[in-house]
């Protein structure tokens, strides 16, 4: 069962018995318990019939008090106490006590609508407020409405309908964050146009629909088609049905007119809920009929102050609700006919915000995120997703400027399923996601906002970091990153693809340092240090680096018949904008590969060792190389040497500083080598040196390309 039909119910109870409200703390619309930095009116809602009595001196309001007929401001500061008596139709007495102080606020408001907004509220803690006009708090404020409450909206401006016609008073709570006003707002109607049917002079009134009273003088009326007569004894009629009340001269002459006045039966008061929120009143049935101020006591009602009207408009603030039950008098041709009830609920109360719930912390998260948003039972939810933001960098700097730009996009209805949020194409992604929810009257909460950053595979590699963010968890984020290669080591067993950023000069760990997942490392000018004993070995995966300089240390002693920097065993290796330095003690390779796909871009490459150096040697491999210097210094020394594989090298400076030495050394291979300059510098006078070497069974396509030292 929704809100609105709870709420119907209820008062459909509270209709048939209305005579048995009394009057409580909650008809105490001001002052209210707490520290305020105004002076407090009282304003009590005496709607039920009660007789009110108060006093402010700690006495006996029967006693030595006041009689309570209407708003009063009490000019106290400091502490103080109002009690409040009530004594009901029955004469039961009821006792209330309000303690508040006040401490008038040390606040400098530079923004001189803030400084006009309290002083008017300080100096008349009653607002007058006529419907359909604005109320504006200033947006430094927030506020509430109601008693007590803590304020939480944002300062805004308050409307109601222009066409409201009940007045009433309305307590209002406004904080800056260090100071407390309170005060009412006493919200009256426009003054508009009575509509005024044509009402002739009827000799007769009515009381309680059923009650027909004649007071013609010298004249005899006849109801229906009953006999005539001149009685004024009240005539009890039954309004279920029509009459027509006839009147005439008591002087009976020939041709002396008969007057007749139709009485409809009683209808029934329409009461409907309209799209802006209101309720309103009419009597549907005649467009003859017309709604005014109740004439009975209607205690616990509330009624029309306005001009007799064909509808009548009930409204509240936002984040208000009115619970009652309406009377209005009802006039059939301007004629008074009798007052008519129904139970109403303006329901203007803003729904709690939506609660998203995440699997993962709000800005930042490695994993994929699982939302699930919650609101209040009665409300529905709505929400959007964004677009996407992709980054390779991580948004590492001027994100919150971007965030703020991104719209969340349009809002859907939200059926309670989660909501998954993961990287895309391999770069960080941000998203925000935003929710609302909105009730069954069609009041909306405030939009609730939720933003990620979804970064699987990039982490940060910084050293120094460690000072920088003393205490905290390395856990490869911007903020917090990696400040040892052993670290990201141990993510990237468990990374199905690593964007590593290398911030500083890193030293890798001695021995293997084996990547079996897929890895790119992204330097600007980062020097990483391999040790002599040490090797970057690629197993069945793909290891790529962009502005990076890989640096062996000058070996002690040889380690290995054949030492290497970086060994792959199937998978692939990219560098783009990299410079690889290696120094062996006896023989030496930059990297050895086997069974594998090697793209080298605008990279720099130097091997030195004392007896054999080169920079690739693959076997069963696919080889690219573009832009590319490569240098080899050894007894022996080549720049690429390949074994069944293909090779593709264009515009690469290729050079070597030996004895003997090829540029290009092919086996079994099939090669394409265009617009390079290789060249030899021989440190002897032995001459059996080729640019580019290759056995009967290679294929080779060389053009374009320049010799020197050959």
């Amino acid at each position: 069962m929704n809100k609105f039909r709870r709420i119907i119910l209820s008062a459909s109870c509270l209709l048939c018995a209305f005579s048995m409200q009394a009057f409580d703390a909650d008809d105490i619309i001001s002052p209210s318990n707490g520290t305020w930095a105004n002076r407090q009116a009282l304003v009590l809602d005496g709607s039920d019939g009660s007789e009110l009595y108060y006093s402010l001196t700690g006495s006996d309001p029967l006693e030595s008090g006041f009689a309570y007929d209407g708003p009063v401001l009490i000019d106290e500061t400091g502490s103080v106490t109002v009690n409040i008596t009530s004594v009901n139709a029955n004469g039961i007495r009821s006792d209330f006590t309000v303690n508040y102080t006040v401490e008038p606020a040390s606040v400098t408001f530079s923004d001189p609508h803030e400084s006009l907004f309290v002083q008017a509220v300080s100096s008349n803690p009653i607002r007058r407020y006529v419907s359909g006009n604005n109320f504006d708090i200033p947006s430094r404020f927030t506020w509430c409405l109601g008693n007590p409450v803590i304020p939480s909206s944002k300062g805004t401006s308050l409307t109601l309908s222009a066409y409201n016609c009940v007045d009433r008073y309305v307590a209002c709570t406004v904080t800056e964050g260090t100071a407390y006003w309170h005060f009412v707002l006493h919200v009256v109607p426009q003054e508009q146009k009575e509509l005024v049917l044509i009402a002739p002079d009827v000799p007769f009134t009515l009381e309680d629909w059923n009650t027909f009273v004649f007071t013609g003088e010298k004249l005899i009326y006849q109801i229906d088609d009953e006999f005539w007569s001149a009685s004024k004894e009240p005539v009890i009629l039954d309004r279920s049905v029509p009459h027509v009340i006839r009147w005439q001269s008591m002087n009976y002459e020939f041709g002396n007119p008969v007057h007749d006045f139709i009485l409809p039966a009683k209808p029934e008061l329409s009461v409907s809920r309209e799209k802006d929120g209101y309720v309103a009143f009419s009597v549907a049935s005649d467009s003859n009929f017309t709604l005014g101020p109740a004439r009975s006591g209607g205690e616990g009602c509330v009624t029309s102050s306005a001009a007799a009207q064909q509808r009548v408009v009930c409204d509240t603030f936002s984040d208000d609700s009115l619970y009652a039950v309406m009377m209005l008098g009802v006039y059939y041709r301007g004629v008074y006919q009798g007052d008519l009830r129904s139970p109403f609920f303006v329901d203007r109360k803003i729904p709690q915000v939506p609660v998203i719930a995440s699997s993962e912390k709000a800005g930042y998260a490695r994993n994929r995120v699982r939302l699930l948003i919650s609101g209040e039972s009665d409300s529905e939810i709505y929400y959007a997703v964004s677009e996407p933001v992709l980054s390779d960098s991580g948004f590492s700097s001027d994100r919150e400027a971007l965030f703020a730009s991104v719209e969340a996009g349009e809002f859907g209805l939200y059926d309670g399923s989660e909501i998954v949020l993961s990287s895309r194409a391999r770069k960080a992604t941000y998203y925000k996601v935003c929710a609302y929810a909105k009730d069954a009257a069609g009041n909306q909460s405030d939009i609730t906002e939720y933003h990620v950053v979804v970064d699987e595979f990039n982490y940060y590699l910084a050293p120094s970091a460690a000072s920088v963010n003393e205490g905290a968890v390395a856990d490869g984020s911007y903020t917090n990153p990696f400040t040892s290669f052993e670290q990201a080591l141990d993510a990237m067993a468990h990374s199905s693809f690593m964007r590593l950023h290398v911030l500083g000069d890193i030293v890798l760990p001695h021995g293997d340092t084996v990547i079996s997942s897929p890895v790119y490392l992204v330097g600007s000018d980062s020097h990483i240090i391999i040790p002599d004993d040490a090797r970057i070995v690629v197993k069945n995966s793909d290891f790529s680096a962009e502005g990076c300089i890989f640096e062996r240390s000058v070996p002690r002693y040889a380690s290995r018949s054949t030492d290497s920097l970086l060994v792959l065993e199937g998978g692939s290796l990219t560098l783009k904008r990299c410079e690889v330095v290696g120094s062996f003690a006896s023989d030496g390779v930059l990297i050895d590969a086997s069974d594998a796909l090697i793209g080298l871009v605008e990279t720099g490459f130097t091997v030195q060792a004392s007896s054999y150096a080169a920079v690739l040697a693959g076997s069963s491999c696919e080889v690219s190389v573009s832009g590319c210097r490569l240098t080899a210094t050894a007894q022996s020394a080549v720049n690429i040497t390949l074994s069944k594989s293909v090779l593709a090298c264009t515009l690469t400076d290729a050079t070597i500083i030996m004895h003997l030495g090829r540029c290009v050394e092919l086996v079994d291979s099939t090669a394409k080598v265009y617009n390079c300059v290789l060249t030899a510098q021989r440190t002897d006078n032995y001459s059996g040196s080729v640019a580019i070497w290759k056995d009967i069974d290679s294929t080779l396509s060389a053009y374009a390309n320049e010799e020197h030292g050959f």
